[in-house]
């Protein structure tokens, strides 16, 4: 466990930077987020590497056995694993493992994407109270 702490840390310092460069950008809107193109392309792909170097982490201590991948990281990863696990539960044995990997990386995705949304309904909403006093 101690091998995903550096892992975790890093995913939840890029989490925080992405959410104050949220309530800091000034530019247009994208996708309904308050937050670069260019930006949103990274948090994107950084998702897939933290999962990826999870993955790796775990196939080196449990030596290649990813049966129980999900299970493990589920505290780790839990934007990942949330919205995911109602059916990681339901079809957890008829799904093959990168199936698996597949489900959690968009499920991140759609937890990050209304993270986002709702962070930038807050940020819309305090700029309109601003306007008014």
């Amino acid at each position: 466990m101690n091998s995903y702490l550096p892992v975790f840390i890093i995913y939840v310092l890029v989490y925080i930077v992405a959410i104050i460069k949220t309530m800091l950008y000034k530019g247009k809107v994208n996708l309904g987020i308050y937050l670069s193109l260019k930006w949103i392309y990274f948090i994107a792909i950084f998702e897939l590497i933290i999962l990826l170097l999870l993955l790796l982490i775990y196939v080196y201590e449990y030596e290649g056995d990813i049966m129980f991948f999900s299970w493990s990281i589920s505290i780790l990863y839990f934007r990942g694993i949330i919205l995911s696990f109602p059916f990681l539960v339901m079809f957890s044995s008829l799904l093959p493992a990168w199936a698996e990997i597949i489900l959690i990386y968009v499920s991140a995705l759609l937890f990050d994407y209304v993270t986002f949304l709702f962070i930038s309904c807050v940020k819309e909403r305090l700029l309109n109270q601003s306007n008014y006093i």
